[in-house]
């Protein structure tokens, strides 16, 4: 779900029964100030789980660079840490924040398991990555994003699929200040602007384009970036909120 996270359902259940956060870092403690985590804000992203010795995974990309991994509980952990709040009871929620599904107004609330600290934070991509696949039976991580890469996750450096793996560094690449020429591209991809010469080549202009998308765009709450109306006037197809306003520099 775009702006929000990764959404755990049953197959039995209609109603989700865990969402995966980056609330905290993989050894538990919370993420640093001013240090990125999960989001979904600015492309499609595609998950997968997968798992060996009876173990369940799920993994996908993120708008901070990195791609997180989450071992998911029993089905029965999941139920019991799943709380379930009557529509009365809702009104008066003093939990800020807290988010519930529900089939109606005036049905209970379910307020699924938040699976707040990560397996593991993989890193090595140097923009968003759209797509994390995970090999069904061996413990290995398959990546790709804005980038050219494809990279491979291994937690030894040799595996059955490759050897002499290099370590994944531990950086992540910070998300630099805009500027002039960042503003440009993303008028140019809109169609207001022609640019004659590329001022890079195409994968660094790409990461460039979605370095300035992820400052306008990223960290997006889906609760305030859409606003219902009930009083908007019938006939009226104009939504002031989906109007891109954007100064055009000369």
């Amino acid at each position: 779900m775009l702006h929000y996270y990764p959404t755990i359902y049953s197959i039995s259940d209609p109603h989700p029964i865990a969402v995966c956060s980056g609330r905290s870092l993989p050894d538990g403690s919370p993420v640093p100030p001013g240090e990125r985590t999960y989001t979904n804000s600015c492309t499609i992203k595609h998950g997968s789980f997968g798992g060996v010795g009876g173990e369940q995974y799920y993994c996908t990309g993120s708008d901070d660079f990195r791609t997180y991994l989450w071992k998911i509980p029993r089905l029965a952990a999941l139920l019991e840490g799943r709380r379930v709040v009557g529509a009365m009871d809702w009104i008066g929620e003093k939990s800020v924040g807290t988010v519930g599904f529900t089939s109606g107004a005036l049905q209970p609330r379910y307020v699924p398991t938040e699976l707040s600290v990560p397996l593991c934070r993989l890193t090595g991509h140097q923009s968003i990555v759209n797509t994390a696949l995970m090999h069904p039976h061996l413990l290995h991580v398959v990546t790709s994003g804005i980038e050219r890469d494809i990279l491979l996750h291994s937690p030894t450096p040799v595996s059955p699929c490759a050897t002499g793996l290099a370590r994944t560094p531990t950086d992540v690449r910070a998300l630099p200040e805009g500027d002039r020429r960042s503003h440009r591209l993303v008028l140019q991809a809109m169609g207001l602007l022609h640019m004659p010469e590329p001022e890079m080549d195409d994968e660094a202009e790409s990461i460039a384009l979605f370095d300035e998308i992820l400052r306008r765009e990223g960290e997006g709450d889906v609760f305030e970036l859409r606003h219902w109306h009930n009083d908007l006037e019938e006939g009226t197809d104009t939504d002031d909120d989906s109007v891109l306003r954007m100064d055009v520099d000369s």
